[in-house]
C-alpha cells in the first residue's frame, strides 16, 4: 500500500469519532435512553423525532465502519516492528474485525427498533435494550485489540520504534477503562447501566480519544517508514517471472 493511501487510513481516526459522534449525538440515539424507564415510555419515544433518529443512526453507522481502515493501517504497522511474532498483529486484526462487527450491529438493530414506531410498546423495548446493551456491553474484542498493539508496541526492539512506548501503555489503559462496561447487564440505575458514567460517558470519550491518538500515531509511524514505497519481494518476484 502506498504512503498517502496508508496516511488516508491513519486520517480516518480522526474523521471516524466526530462522524460517527455527530450523527449519533444529533439524531437523538446517544446517549442511551434510561435502562429503567417502562416499555410504554420506549413506545412513546420512538414515536417522535423519527426522522431524525434514522438519519442520525446511518450517519452514525457510516462513521463507526471507518474503523475498518484504522485497524488495517495498525496492522501494516506492527508487522514493522523488530522481534514480535506476528501472532500479535493477526490478534488486532481479528479483534478489530470483531470490534467492526459490534458496532455496526447494534446500529441496525436500533434502526429496525425505529422503523415500526407503531408496534408493541415491549417488543421497542426489548430492540431498545438489545442495540444498547449489545453496542456496549460486547467489550473483550475491544480489549484484545488494545492487549495486542500494547503488547506488540511494547516488544518492539528495533533501534528506530516503530510506535513509541507509550502507545503500548496507552492501550493497556484504554483496555482496562472499558472493562466496567461488563457490569451492565446487572443494572438500570447507577453508574454501571447502560446510560451510566462508567458504563458510557468514560468509555464513548477513551474510545474516540484511542482512535485520534492511534490515528496520530499512526501517522507519525507512517512517515517516518522508509519502505512505504516499496514493491514487496514477492511482488518483484511475480512481475519478474510473469
Amino acid at each position: 500500500m502506498s504512503r498517502r493511501a496508508q496516511l488516508a487510513f491513519a486520517a480516518m481516526g480522526f474523521v471516524m469519532p466526530v462522524l460517527a459522534l455527530v450523527g449519533l449525538f444529533g439524531g437523538r440515539a446517544l446517549p442511551p435512553p434510561a435502562a429503567h424507564h417502562t416499555a410504554a415510555w420506549f413506545f412513546d419515544h420512538y414515536r417522535h423525532d423519527v426522522t431524525l433518529r434514522r438519519v442520525g443512526l446511518y450517519v452514525g453507522m457510516f462513521g463507526m465502519s471507518l474503523i475498518a481502515p484504522i485497524v488495517v493501517v495498525i496492522g501494516l504497522q506492527l508487522r514493522r516492528i523488530d522481534g514480535v511474532r506476528p501472532g500479535w498483529t493477526w490478534l488486532q486484526l481479528i479483534a478489530g474485525c470483531g470490534t467492526f462487527i459490534f458496532t455496526q450491529l447494534p446500529m441496525l438493530i436500533l434502526i429496525v427498533a425505529s422503523y415500526r414506531p407503531g408496534r408493541s410498546p415491549e417488543i421497542t423495548q426489548t430492540l431498545n435494550d438489545l442495540g444498547y446493551v449489545l453496542f456496549l456491553t460486547d467489550v473483550p474484542p475491544f480489549v484484545l485489540q488494545n492487549i495486542a498493539i500494547a503488547f506488540a508496541v511494547l516488544g518492539d526492539r528495533g533501534a528506530r520504534r516503530v510506535y513509541p512506548r507509550w502507545v503500548g501503555y496507552f492501550n493497556l489503559w484504554v483496555a482496562a477503562s472499558f472493562v466496567p462496561a461488563t457490569l451492565i447487564g446487572f443494572f438500570k440505575f447507577g453508574p454501571f447501566a447502560v446510560h451510566g458514567l462508567l458504563s458510557f460517558w468514560i468509555p464513548t470519550f477513551i474510545y474516540g480519544l484511542w482512535s485520534m491518538v492511534m490515528g496520530y500515531a499512526t501517522w507519525q509511524a507512517i512517515t517516518t517508514d522508509p519502505d512505504a514505497e516499496a514493491i514487496p519481494s514477492h511482488t518483484v518476484a511475480e512481475v519478474v517471472h510473469a
